[in-house]
């Protein structure tokens, strides 16, 4: 839900489609981080599809830190095939971004990313 409401005033200024993917979500590290069910996320936000999402679309538990990096590496190798992977827009959390780009973001963050380079070498989680 806060990566839809992060997303939200930027769909205002820019109308362009939406993927949701469960895979950029958050570690489930803190109770914040625990997503809601698909029918809730499609009542508040009538104009995208939640229906693929399994339910639950999170981590039961804290998810870990290899589990994390891994679907970060999922992500970069989906997203190096793709056509419009220069174009798009990831709005995601903190520990799925870190992983992905080896950057600790704050909030509102903005960062130009490269879905070719790599895995990072080294990532600092007590950032």
């Amino acid at each position: 839900m806060r990566a839809l409401q992060t997303a939200e005033p930027i769909l205002e200024f820019q109308r362009t489609p939406v993927e949701i993917m469960h895979e950029v979500r958050e570690r489930a590290a803190f109770v914040c981080d625990v997503g809601s069910p698909p029918e809730l996320l499609a009542a508040r936000f009538p104009h995208h599809d939640f229906k693929h999402l399994p339910s639950p679309w999170w981590s039961e538990r804290v998810e870990t830190l290899e589990a994390t990096q891994l679907r970060a590496d999922n992500f970069r190798a989906l997203m190096a095939t793709r056509d419009d992977a220069k174009t798009t827009l990831l709005v995601s959390h903190w520990a799925f971004i870190l992983a992905l780009t080896g950057k600790s973001l704050s909030n509102g963050d903005i960062f130009e990313y490269d879905p070719m380079v790599g895995r990072p070498k080294q990532i600092d989680w007590e950032s």
